[in-house]
């Protein structure tokens, strides 16, 4: 998993390969314990990179996300530029010197 060996600043979680397209794929996941309408946070670096390679990159959200489960569920979000809302949440703040 490149969230392992890379970090977060790889902007995505997994390096992976679609075999209809002959491509490789790179995969974020974003899992919460809510319904699948829950909002769920993305980093600067996720965001520029799904901009970036939007035709190589996919998120799957797993949703209803409970410890100790055996379902698991999601959806795959394709283009998500396009198909996700994005509202700022988070500033980087520093004291002026």
């Amino acid at each position: 998993m490149v969230c392992k060996t890379i970090g977060d600043q790889a902007g995505f979680d997994i390096r992976s390969f679609d075999r209809n397209r002959f491509e490789e794929m790179h995969i974020e996941v974003k899992t919460t314990s809510g319904p699948a309408s829950t909002a769920f946070f993305m980093t600067a670096a996720e965001l520029e990179y799904a901009k970036s390679c939007a035709l190589h990159y996919v998120i799957y959200r797993v949703h209803e996300y409970a410890p100790g489960s055996t379902e698991v569920r999601f959806f795959v979000i394709e283009n998500a530029p396009d198909e996700l809302e994005f509202t700022p949440a988070l500033f980087r703040v520093r004291q002026r010197f």
